[in-house]
């Protein structure tokens, strides 16, 4: 196993990182560790793929998408009220 160290000088992106992290229950390192997963896989991607996942991207907009974000605060929202 290797380490990294590095400073973050965007204070904004580290607050929001360390929110999500709070909200999620997951470590800081966890979401770094998947973005740089992420990535590396977009970083993968033939041009066909990338073309593919453009069009997804403006489908997605066209028929009205909801952000990740939105999407996973409801999905603990409606977790937390079936738990109480």
């Amino acid at each position: 196993m290797r380490e990294l160290t590095f400073v973050l000088e965007d204070d904004a992106l580290y607050s929001v990182i360390e929110a999500e992290a709070k909200d999620s229950g997951r470590t800081i390192q966890g979401i770094i560790i998947e973005a740089l997963y992420l990535w590396k896989v977009e970083t993968e991607m033939d041009e066909e793929e990338r073309l593919e996942v453009e069009q997804a991207s403006r489908d997605w907009e066209k028929n009205g998408g909801m952000e990740a974000r939105s999407f996973f605060d409801s999905l603990r929202q409606e977790e937390s009220r079936l738990n109480s």
